[in-house]
């Protein structure tokens, strides 16, 4: 048994094999602020110092390549996998996938790992910087779940980091050898995270090892970008993720129950409420062959012929037709929802398309003829996506409205924004509010917010339908995670929006939600973690095709199966009112339980307000119980009294008949012979005498 504390021996020997130095040198403290990281270079002075490695001053600082003879001396080191033909020009060979080179029980390791995740796929000596004020020597080490970094003896066994390789958004080399001379400059990888954590490790300079540990973090925390799968065989695809081996220990023979919990077909049929003007249809987009990124039943305007359909959806981007989203049993208003009409700069139109638009605001029987539109985006970039051949609707028939919501990609940007304030503020909060409003993140909350509220105000208050969408109907009201792809040009943050935007309601009306806060954070958490398949591929038809069910497990069986853990106690299911909240500024809060849990020096009250809530559940079961005693006993007295009073009406019933039968009894006494009478009589005295 390997143990970090006791066998350094047995370390020290495997380090040698796998090439890294095992020196205890002194580390130098003072280094620049992290967040300045980035293009900064190394010096003589650099990290690898730390290991005992002279600096290789042939490393060059972007491409890092070697001379001819190192390089050939690395092949045969089998270190690079680089060979070199007759020429003498090097050539790199593909990278075998990294052997699994340690079982996780074997390292002792302080936490609890999960099932599945039992092999280890990457152990590197590394130096973990925090803030550049605190270095920890120690070991990297990768499952096929996380990246942990765990101290080693004489320091005391600790992991200080445990990340899910899916949280990684980007793995960038920082420093290079060109300006060595600048003074104190790290040298090795940065890791960020997107729950906006960010890690720094120090790499030894010799013997390429920040190049070796590159390549093999990029191809276990990249499996799509780097490895020659096939993503369209489900058993291929499904074993680049943990969420496989979680689900072959777990259940490996069944489905699990959070898989089931949502049938679509009762849900638009609880929905629709047998309106006539709405049908369920599930023949126009059987097989996905409509259009591929919208569930194979859909909810649609009864007297709508369906086989105009096929010329709507050619009108509208990627065939996202305007479909039922919701619907109010009180006002019959309801939400569609759709991707732009290609109309383009010829400002074409389609008769099919705008008789939809017709229909849907008929369907609406306490409306007039003309639907609201509401465009999420800014009419500035509507315009521009007619050059695209996109557009927007300028239809006699309906009424729009443009809502400035910002696309994925400057969205992206803002969430990085408040990354870097945040890495800013670990070590000098002197700009942390300017650059927080800088981020412009809780700008966009409030644009999402105040779009929301106006969208819940024409539905109830004006009881008018609304068509909601932006340019290809889901970069606004949908998301992209990119699980397992290296590039981050198509991410969306929307999904997390969707949470922040859920937790401000959760704020204001604090007695409406059954769950809590906690929830909100497993699921952002899960989101990426790769743990369960519920994120997993980007559409029903890929979800059912792949079978993602059969594959891994869903996130909702985790959550029933710990559900006291997410309620809420202060939860009344008595009110029912529609939710207008306050988009004021200052009533929109940074949700600092999720963005703000890793910032060296914040702490957290979410652990607090849980065992609070853990107790005030503790104690409304006590009080219930006491309650449901009493009300027992008190049942029970009144049975009591019922029985008691039953047995005093027929005692009583009882004593009139002895009363009647003792009168019935002195008549017949009196009417005995007198000659019998005055015998009793003389026995009985004469009885008394003797």
């Amino acid at each position: 048994m390997y143990n970090y504390s006791t066998n350094m021996a047995s370390n020290n020997l495997t380090n040698m094999k796998m090439g890294r130095s095992n020196s205890h040198d002194s580390i130098v403290d003072s280094l620049n602020p992290t967040s300045k990281l980035l293009h900064s270079k190394p010096s003589n002075k650099g990290a690898g110092e730390s290991f005992g490695i002279k600096d290789d001053s042939s490393v060059s600082s972007s491409n890092e390549n070697v001379p001819m003879s190192n390089v050939v001396h690395s092949a045969f080191l089998s270190t690079q996998g680089a060979m070199s033909n007759q020429s003498g020009k090097i050539f790199r060979q593909p990278q075998p996938e990294p052997p699994t080179i340690q079982h996780a029980h074997e390292l002792q390791l302080p936490i609890k790992l999960l099932k599945g995740e039992e092999e280890i796929k990457l152990r590197e000596d590394v130096t973990y910087r925090i803030n550049n004020r605190t270095t920890y020597r120690g070991e990297l080490v990768l499952t096929k779940y996380r990246l942990m970094f765990v101290t080693k003896a004489p320091d005391q066994v600790q992991v200080l980091v445990d990340v899910p390789l899916g949280m990684i958004s980007q793995i960038e080399k920082v420093g290079g050898q060109a300006r060595s001379n600048i003074g104190d400059v790290p040298y090795g990888i940065e890791i960020n995270c997107k729950d906006l954590r960010c890690y720094f490790f120090d790499n030894a300079k010799g013997q390429n090892q920040r190049r070796n540990l590159l390549e093999h973090l990029t191809r276990l925390v990249f499996p799509i970008s780097i490895n020659k799968t096939d993503v369209t065989n489900p058993v291929q695809f499904f074993s680049l993720f943990f969420a496989s081996d979680f689900k072959k220990k777990m259940c490996p023979n069944a489905i699990d129950e959070g898989w089931t919990l949502y049938n679509k077909m009762k849900d638009y049929t609880r929905m629709q409420n047998c309106d006539p003007h709405w049908t369920i249809n599930a023949d126009i987009n059987k097989g996905y062959a409509l259009c591929d990124t919208y569930p194979d039943i859909l909810v649609l305007p009864s007297n709508f012929d369906a086989s105009r359909l096929s010329r709507v959806a050619e009108f509208r981007s990627r065939t996202r037709i305007p479909v039922l989203s919701w619907y109010s049993r009180e006002t019959y208003a309801t939400i569609t929802r759709s991707s732009q009409p290609l109309t383009g700069l010829a400002n074409k139109s389609c008769e099919d398309d705008i008789d939809l638009l017709r229909k849907i605001a008929d369907a609406n029987v306490n409306q007039g003829p003309k639907l609201l539109i509401l465009d999420a985006r800014p009419k500035v970039n509507a315009m521009a996506n007619m050059a695209n051949g996109g557009g927007y609707e300028d239809y006699p028939n309906c009424e729009l409205e443009f809502h400035n919501i910002q696309n994925i990609h400057v969205m992206r940007e803002s969430l990085r924004k408040l990354q870097a304030s945040l890495r800013t503020a670990a070590h000098d909060d002197k700009t942390w509010f300017s650059d927080l409003e800088n981020s412009n993140w809780l700008f966009h909350i409030k644009a999402i917010l105040t779009g929301a509220i106006r969208l819940v105000s024409l539905v109830h208050n004006e009881k008018r339908s609304v068509l909601v969408h932006c340019s290809d109907g889901w970069d606004r009201t949908a998301q992209r995670i990119g699980h397992g792809d290296k590039s981050d040009s198509e991410r969306s943050p929307v999904f997390l929006q969707f949470l922040d935007c859920t937790f401000q309601l959760l704020q204001q009306f604090p007695s409406v939600f059954e769950f809590n806060e906690k929830l909100l954070i497993t699921i952002a958490d899960n989101l990426y973690s790769c743990q369960y398949g519920t994120f997993l591929l980007n559409s029903e038809k890929l979800r059912t095709e792949m079978r993602v069910s059969e594959h891994t497990m869903s996130l909702w069986t985790h959550v029933l199966r710990e559900r006291s853990l997410y309620l809420n106690p202060f939860y009344n299911d008595k009110i029912e009112k529609v939710l207008l909240p306050n988009n004021g500024i200052r009533q929109i809060k940074l949700w600092k339980n999720y963005y703000c849990r890793y910032v060296p020096g914040f702490k957290s009250n979410l652990d607090a307000v849980s065992q609070r809530y853990s107790t005030l559940f503790s104690l409304r079961k006590k009080l219930t119980d006491e309650l449901n005693a009493l009300r027992q006993d008190d049942e029970i007295q009144a049975a009591h009294n019922r029985t008691s009073s039953s047995m005093l009406m027929s005692s009583g019933t009882s004593s009139t008949n002895v009363v009647t039968s003792s009168n019935s009894l002195s008549s017949t006494t009196r009417q005995i012979p007198s000659d019998i009478s005055s015998k009793s009589s003389s026995i009985s005295t004469a009885t008394f005498m003797n």
